[in-house]
């Protein structure tokens, strides 16, 4: 198991760290004085100051200046309402706030404090690239698994792959641990994130074109470039390019706006961050801050520009819950506690990566709390790195330059930044307590606080879901040959709500007979797919296993079924299929008008498996399409062979059934057990073309019949029967009355195609 790199972004967030007592911070808060006793690092001779909020940038520039004339101090920064002043290196720092903070004119007084990211460990082994990726199928939670080899070669239309051409897009896990690769083709653009961190490499392949120069608050000037590799990395987790042939895919497709507050050592201070938060708010590009750092107390600092950022401006802010395995407070992300923050600071938890036993689980790292707002995928995260130029994490710790893999809740907490870009751009008139409200209430799936995988304080916490948020899912189907059970590629999947076409997928490797289908609209009971099989159907057929395919939920895989579809002739094919639930049925077609060809023989001639029981003692109830019976029984097709069965009937002048007179179609269990209510289906093909059908269709007794078929002298029709019929599957097949017994109707679907139209 790799050896996770875990960020304890204890670093930076405007304002403290353990360097000011809880109780002299809340003062603070309100404006109270300078705490008496400093505790941390700070910038030798330099005070931060902050003015009223309503005071505008240009009457606190003045108030600086003048105020510094009076105390011999250098006004060495100023933004908005906030000043910093210079003294010498070997100033009293603590009395000099105190002095500034009892001249009246500012609200706070106090040290410029210093933040380091900690130190780090050299990069350790990674994971070996992906095989399969596990999705959700089910609400009580289901799961399937594909092979990553027929993602990549899955295709949408002939030419069009179905998922993006990113060299790297199966190799970051959390973004389909989202569900985002549901939705990538989603056109609604996502809203603007601001990322404050170590600076963004603007000209990084993946994300040139998409990322937005803000302003470098270390340097103070309008080149935010990435020097230590940290901010790099989770730009590309928010908004990496998608389809690109380069790299991997972002969660948002809306800009990035970078602003760097933290310096090549990953160092930043109480100024600077501060005035970054501020500077993301009054910009009209932003929507949601990204703040994948933190510090263990809250600062009058932090906590007023956290109140500018989304009481004043209307901005989402996302932060890291920390990693110090706690659940003690770690700000700004613990604001998300504070009621007049409510769901308007979201804290971000991690989860584990599937690279270990953990997966789905806490991160051994990840804070934890009831104060934490959504789960995310945080461990071994694959994502962008400053490309091909010096940076801090590359020559001191040995990460790689361009992708590398790093674990943290910095990691987690972009994948929500991005999400909520997209719901917001998707929800537009919403405000930002009503997109926060959204990623903390949206599933499918919440922890479960059992102190094992989560701990209680956590339970019913969400877990991040992308495509939920957009009120989208997907499906996925299967074709197979009902004639010969093997795949069938090439096969175009087409899926329908209310009759208007949502999507297409084509099955494409030949040992997969599988495709998805993508960003379908979440709808309950009005879904329908189709096949078609280029040479083999005559245009579409709904030729599924429906398994109650007719619903779309939020985030989750729904599966259309199996698609059986028999080689295309001039003949008459029956197919039978029923659900995977573990039953292995048979089925038969009686022929009660062909001639006898014994006349001691107790029951006319049975094509199916249950023929020779039934007294047949002259050759194989398999049959033959060249000689009597003019029927054969395709294959047995049982647990272990796509749930389907098939019949072919000879047709007559290639136009009706070959026998003149009625024929039974026949569904039973081999094993001799009833039906036991297992969901069957019945279609009946000719030429390519489906024209009659029953699906989702049950029974409790030993037979469910579902045609009549009749044959006349220049005509042929099928009545759907649909008996249900009891007397043992090897009774005389005239003793269980099936051709005069009574059915209880079915809730199933059925219906006749008529050439060139499908009636439901």
């Amino acid at each position: 198991m790799k050896k996770a790199r875990v960020f304890n972004m204890i670093i930076v967030l405007a304002l403290t760290v353990s360097m000011l007592l809880g109780s002299q911070s809340a003062a603070a808060q309100e404006g109270g004085n300078t705490p008496a006793e400093l505790v941390g690092d700070f910038v030798p001779g330099e005070v931060v100051v902050r003015f009223p909020n309503d005071m505008s940038a240009k009457e606190a520039s003045a108030q600086a200046s003048a105020l510094s004339g009076e105390i011999g101090a250098q006004v060495v920064g100023q933004y908005k309402n906030l000043a910093l002043l210079s003294f010498a290196e070997d100033a009293d720092v603590a009395a000099l706030s105190d002095t500034i903070s009892g001249m009246g004119v500012v609200e706070y007084a106090g040290p410029n404090y210093v933040y380091k990211i900690p130190e780090l460990a050299a990069a350790g082994e990674r994971p070996e690239a992906r095989t399969t990726v596990t999705r959700p199928a089910g609400m009580n939670g289901e799961t399937y698994t594909v092979e990553v080899e027929a993602l990549k070669a899955m295709r949408s239309k002939t030419k069009a792959a179905t998922y993006p051409n990113d060299w790297g897009f199966w190799e970051n896990w959390g973004y389909t641990d989202i569900g985002a690769e549901m939705v990538w083709k989603n056109k609604t653009k996502g809203k603007g994130v601001c990322i404050l961190d170590t600076g963004v490499d603007y000209n990084h392949k993946d994300l040139k074109g998409l990322v937005t120069k803000g302003y470098d608050f270390v340097n103070d000037d309008k080149d935010p470039m990435d020097d230590h590799g940290h901010g790099t990395h989770v730009a590309g987790v928010v908004g990496a390019k998608v389809n690109n042939k380069e790299g991997i895919a972002g969660v948002s497709n809306g800009k990035v706006i970078a602003v760097k507050v933290l310096n090549a050592q990953g160092s930043g201070t109480s100024f600077n961050i501060a005035a970054g938060m501020y500077y993301c708010a009054s910009r009209n590009d932003v929507a949601v801050l990204n703040m994948s750092l933190g510090s263990t107390v809250s600062d009058p600092y932090l906590y007023n520009a956290t109140d500018w950022v989304v009481n004043v401006f209307g901005k989402l802010l996302v932060a890291a819950a920390g990693n110090s395995n706690t659940s003690d407070p770690h700000y700004p992300a613990y604001y998300s506690a504070y009621g007049e923050f409510n769901n308007k600071v979201i804290s971000v938890a991690a989860e584990d990566s599937p690279y270990g036993a953990n997966y789905g689980c806490r991160a051994p790292y990840s804070n934890y709390g009831s104060w934490v707002s959504v789960i995310a995928p945080g461990s071994d995260i694959y994502s962008t790195m400053p490309w091909d130029k010096p940076f801090y994490m590359n020559y001191y710790d040995g990460f790689n330059a361009r992708y590398d893999y790093l674990s943290g809740t910095s990691m987690a907490t972009p994948f929500v930044a991005g999400a909520a870009a997209r719901r917001w751009g998707y929800a537009k008139n919403d405000s930002n307590a009503q997109v926060g409200s959204a990623l903390k209430n949206t599933g499918p799936f919440f922890a479960v606080g059992d102190d094992a995988c989560w701990p209680a304080s956590m339970d019913g916490v969400a877990f991040l879901n992308s495509a939920a948020l957009l009120d989208r899912g997907a499906a996925w189907g299967r074709a197979y040959s009902a004639t010969t059970g093997l795949q069938m590629p090439k096969t175009k999947i087409t899926v329908y709500q209310n009759g208007n076409k949502r999507g297409t997928g084509q099955t494409e490797y030949w040992w997969t007979a599988y495709t998805d289908i993508l960003d379908l609209p979440v709808s309950y009971g009005d879904y329908f797919a189709t096949v078609n099989v280029s040479g083999v159907t005559k245009g579409e057929q709904p030729a599924f296993f429906h398994d109650n395919f007719d619903t779309v939920f939020p985030g989750l895989w729904s599966w259309i079924g199996t698609a059986a579809v028999p080689d295309k002739s001039s003949n008459f094919t029956l197919v039978t299929g029923w659900e995977d639930n573990g039953e292995d049925l048979s089925m038969d077609l009686w022929l009660p008008d062909a001639p006898f060809v014994d006349p001691n023989q107790p029951a006319k001639y049975i094509v199916g498996p249950e023929g020779n029981d039934f007294g047949m003692d002259f050759g194989d109830s398999t049959g033959t399409l060249g000689a009597f019976p003019y029927a054969i029984y395709n294959r047995d097709g049982g647990i272990w062979d796509q749930y389907m069965e098939s019949i072919t009937l000879r047709s007559r002048s290639g136009k009706y059934p070959y026998y003149k007179g009625t024929y039974y179609w026949g569904v039973t269990d081999w094993s001799g057990d009833p039906l036991t209510d297992t969901t069957m289906n019945a279609y009946l093909w000719k030429s390519g073309v489906i024209y009659y059908a029953a699906w989702n269709q049950t029974c409790s007794t030993d037979w469910w019949f579902p045609y009549e078929i009749v044959s006349g002298p220049n005509y042929w029709y099928a009545d759907f029967v649909d008996y249900c019929v009891s007397g043992g599957p090897y009774a005389n097949p005239y003793s269980l009355g099936f051709d005069t017994a009574a059915s209880t109707s079915n809730d199933g679907d059925v219906f006749v195609k008529k050439p060139g139209k499908i009636k439901k």
